[in-house]
């Protein structure tokens, strides 16, 4: 495992079983890694660079989907979600020695309810992210059109925030300059360009809404869901129909945020993610498995950019 430091964190690679370079970063508090974040399409682990950083003394990692960021490129160049899943429990059972909350956003909440599912001991608590519960091909056009605008060379990296700033109008400044440090390739004239494998665009991005029902059942563990108040991927009716399913589930609703709800408000997510995950992150064993509340202490504290549906 190579290692390369970075200015609050370390960037780390780990080589899975099919031979794919997986590129990694951790935030070091003490300890093992205690949260495993997982990206959207298209983005890269420095979407989480504000909210990794503020987890206190806690030790959290965040991956690079194979074909995003410094992560390998696919062989095939087909990216099935099961590739990315098999990616997400490999790291689970390689770098987690103890159960962590997986956290994941869109793609990356897929990935996390199917990973959450296959391998449930090393789970502590799940948030989902502005995840789709129904297939909507209105969204997946949308991300398409969003992720093909970005394959082009840039004559510099601030070309490239120009234009996330355009295709992401809510996210702060600093978010954008970090997310485009994961996410471009520059090369020695000072030209860039995206290190995501252009073939993504391709990947069959349907939504098996009954598999993941099922497998959302099978996690077992509390359940955060997390919807831009101005996000239409989450619809509020959908998230109700799947929580009226999942007892030990809650959602919280981020103001001023669409779709990426982490860039969109930081401090608002970090309001809405950071107690639930820390509480579970210092619990010493599955609250459920010691006849406990999943929700010890109560509810989450209501401030002005979290609110629960009724």
């Amino acid at each position: 495992m190579g290692m390369q430091v970075k200015p609050n964190h370390r960037q780390l690679y780990h080589r899975t079983p099919g031979g794919l370079n997986l590129s990694l970063r951790m935030w070091s508090g003490y300890g093992p890694p205690q949260q495993l974040l997982l990206h959207g399409f298209g983005d890269n682990s420095l979407v989480w660079q504000h909210f990794a950083s503020r987890l206190d003394a806690s030790c959290s990692l965040a991956m690079d989907l194979r074909g995003h960021g410094h992560s390998d490129w696919d062989s095939e160049g087909t990216y099935a979600l099961s590739d990315f899943i098999a990616d997400a429990v490999n790291v689970l059972e390689e770098l987690c020695p103890a159960p962590v909350v997986l956290v994941g956003h869109s793609l990356g909440a897929q990935i996390a309810i199917r990973a959450a599912a296959a391998c449930r001991e090393r789970i502590r608590a799940v948030v989902l992210v502005d995840v789709a519960l129904r297939p909507s091909e209105l969204s997946a056009v949308h991300v398409r059109r969003k992720f093909r605008e970005r394959q082009y060379p840039y004559e510099s990296t601030a070309h490239y925030i120009a234009l996330l700033r355009e295709q992401l109008p809510l996210a702060r400044e600093q978010l954008l300059e970090a997310l485009a440090e994961g996410a471009l390739r520059v090369d020695g004239g000072g030209r860039c360009e995206e290190r995501c494998d252009p073939r993504l665009v391709n990947r069959d991005d349907s939504i098996d809404t009954l598999a993941m029902r099922v497998a959302l059942k099978q996690i077992a563990r509390p359940i955060l869901f997390v919807r831009g108040a101005g996000s239409a991927v989450l619809s509020r009716t959908a998230a109700r129909e799947v929580m009226a399913e999942l007892p030990q589930s809650r959602i919280s609703v981020v103001d001023t945020a669409g779709h990426t709800v982490m860039l969109d408000n930081p401090e608002g997510f970090c309001a809405a993610v950071k107690p639930y995950v820390l509480r579970f992150s210092a619990l010493s064993s599955y609250p459920a498995a010691a006849g406990l509340s999943p929700y010890p202490g109560g509810e989450l504290p209501e401030t002005s950019s979290q609110r629960e549906t009724p």
